[in-house]
């Protein structure tokens, strides 16, 4: 074999190792090449919330780490980008919708007219709406609440208590505070529905027979011949006690005590006298004020009925005569007690033995020597 040959024949014999050799250090080139496109020649980019991601390199470099918006900004994203499944999601659920505001329109708000702005003429069932319901009427032992009444009774008992500069030991008695929708909710009744001289009946017969809600004793109008006496609208005697006060209840609601010489009847009944009362004294002066003095002073069972103002009426029941639970009042110390209680009118009726109370045809006072029969009583009751 010459030279030439085995020169052709070692070099078709590369070693192994060589061509391993050749690979890496090829390899290392091309790795070179793309680092330096990759890093020296910009290329464009996806753009996120406006800015390429070669800001973000050139920030790296220059040792700024501004956060990107993809976490920050949802709305954005969705304007510049579709973005990943995941933060579709999220618009979805947390960004508001996107349709064009409509116009806010202020509603209307109309409040209930407070106690002080209901007008002082409005109709009783308005000025007083709180005092009845438009359900089933509701009765206890303390009062009554139906569609056009109401009743509240409070009682009271003392001891050693001063009015009008004198001291009471003992003092029971009982306050209904009164409210009707309608004036011929408050109405009286004779006996045996009759009127007269002489006739007479118990209390309690006569306001179990009208459904009397609340009641007390009259001014026993059938004790004697004197006496004006006018009743649910009607006259029945014209013959006015000349010692005595008159009060007359209208049919407007108002109430107002006369001096015997004031009462001119026809001019009363034009006015819409509904109620007439002849007994007295009238226990308020034309002021609302308590009266200091009356010529009688004595201390006894009483009944008063009084208004504090049109729709709104006291009836009010003193036991006395009763050594040990109630001593009763004298006129000044009565006059004083409907004082305190807000009467701006009060007047007395019959008392002693007469003055009673009933309560959905219960008594609830404790009369002296049990009471006795009478001729006229006043009462309320749902029309």
């Amino acid at each position: 074999m010459t030279t030439q040959s085995r020169r052709r024949r070692r070099k078709k014999l590369w070693p192994v190792w060589a061509l391993v050799l050749a690979d890496v250090l090829a390899a290392a080139v091309a790795l070179n090449v793309f680092a330096l496109f990759d890093h020296v020649i910009p290329r464009p980019e996806a753009n996120v919330n406006g800015a390429g991601m070669g800001a973000y390199r050139t920030a790296a470099i220059n040792n700024t780490t501004p956060q990107p918006a993809i976490t920050d900004n949802l709305a954005a994203i969705a304007a510049t980008d579709t973005p990943a499944p995941e933060y579709q999601a999220l618009a979805a659920t947390e960004q508001p919708a996107t349709e064009a505001p409509t116009e806010y329109i202020a509603p209307v708000v109309t409040a209930e007219p407070a106690a002080t702005d209901i007008p002082a003429d409005a109709p009783w069932s308005v000025k007083f709406a709180d005092k009845f319901t438009s359900g089933q009427p509701y009765y206890s032992e303390d009062g009554y609440v139906g569609n056009t009444v109401s009743v509240y009774l409070s009682r009271h008992s003392e001891k050693k208590v001063t009015y009008a500069d004198k001291v009471i030991k003992n003092l029971a008695y009982y306050v209904m505070d009164i409210y009707v929708s309608n004036i011929e909710c408050l109405r009286t009744a004779f006996a045996n529905d009759t009127y007269g001289v002489g006739i007479t009946q118990r209390m309690s017969e006569m306001s179990r027979n009208n459904a009397a809600i609340a009641a007390i004793n009259g001014d026993y109008c059938g004790f004697n011949k004197e006496g004006l006496v006018i009743r649910n609208g009607v006259l029945f005697r014209n013959n006015i006690a000349k010692d005595r006060a008159v009060l007359v209840l209208f049919y407007d609601g108002t109430m107002k005590a006369y001096k015997p010489d004031e009462v001119n009847v026809d001019e009363l009944l034009s006015q819409g006298a509904w109620q007439a009362w002849n007994f007295g004294p009238s226990l308020l002066a034309p002021s609302g004020n308590a009266i200091a003095e009356f010529t009688n002073n004595s201390s006894n069972p009483r009944t008063i009925i009084g208004m504090v103002e049109p729709g709104h009426y006291m009836f009010v029941l003193i036991d006395g005569r009763q050594d040990g639970y109630s001593d009763g009042m004298s006129y000044v110390q009565m006059s004083e007690l409907c004082k305190r209680l807000g009467m701006k009118v009060a007047y007395n009726l019959d008392g002693g033995q007469t003055s009673q109370m009933f309560l959905n045809g219960e008594n609830v006072n404790q009369p002296y020597n049990g009471g006795r029969v009478t001729s006229d009583i006043v009462f309320v009751t749902e029309r």
